[in-house]
């Protein structure tokens, strides 16, 4: 679970979806660059931050301190807490918004699509679903079968929905793979812990992480801290 930000970085992520960061060359020559010093070698000196101001809609602008060499832009705005990015077979970029750090129904997904290499941002942000329980993330995978699944995580459920390549919404209802303890102490209390991450492994197995109800108890149930592995339509 992220912790709260600080004011003026929370008020930019209000705005500001997703920074694109390049590294930009410091040297013209074609000479390999020198190995970067070991941790904790004798005379180890850290990067040089540079300060960088980030321009949004609106006249609004905030500061990042970047390492020497770095610069960031602007990809997409008008999203509020991004939490986790995902590329789908057919090469769009859909992310997860959780609305804010309540326990809410006011999350979605979307779909970044059309980047711009020349303004490094996104021509188009698409709505995929909405009012979803605190959206974390979302993963792909194609089975044996050749179908692709999206499969999305929520507090309380571990769903999946059929994909088609260009799809601007599901074209199907969603399948329940999993269900989750959905309560927990207050963040005024140390919890709880109300994301759920879910990831695809290279054996074709779901993963699903499930946090803890609070920062120091003992949970009543098994599933509460722990991560679940699945087959890919829940079962196992």
């Amino acid at each position: 679970m992220s912790l709260p930000l600080p004011r003026p970085a929370a008020l930019a992520l209000a705005a500001l979806m997703l920074l694109s960061v390049q590294a930009h060359a410091q040297r013209s020559d074609t000479r390999a660059p020198a190995a970067a010093p070991q941790a904790g070698a004798q005379g180890e000196h850290p990067p040089r931050l540079i300060p960088h101001r980030v321009l949004l809609s609106g006249g609004r602008s905030f500061s990042l301190n970047l390492p020497e060499g770095f610069a960031v832009s602007v990809a997409a705005e008008g999203l509020r807490r991004v939490r986790f990015m995902s590329k789908s077979p057919d090469g769009r970029i859909f992310v997860t918004d959780m609305y804010n750090l309540t326990d809410n129904k006011r999350g979605a997904v979307y779909i970044l699509d059309g980047f711009d290499p020349a303004s490094k941002s996104f021509k188009k942000v698409t709505p995929y679903l909405t009012r979803l329980r605190n959206p974390n993330s979302v993963a792909f995978y194609t089975d044996a079968g050749g179908t692709t699944w999206l499969y999305l995580a929520l507090t309380d459920r571990l769903l999946r929905y059929r994909y088609e390549a260009g799809d601007s919404a599901p074209t199907s209802e969603p399948e329940v793979l999993a269900t989750f303890p959905d309560y927990g102490l207050n963040y005024k209390y140390g919890g709880w812990h109300l994301t759920r991450t879910v990831i695809v492994g290279g054996d074709g197995k779901i993963y699903v992480s499930v946090g803890s109800s609070c920062n120091a108890c003992v949970e009543k149930e098994e599933v509460r801290a722990t991560i679940l592995e699945m087959n890919a339509d829940g079962s196992g």
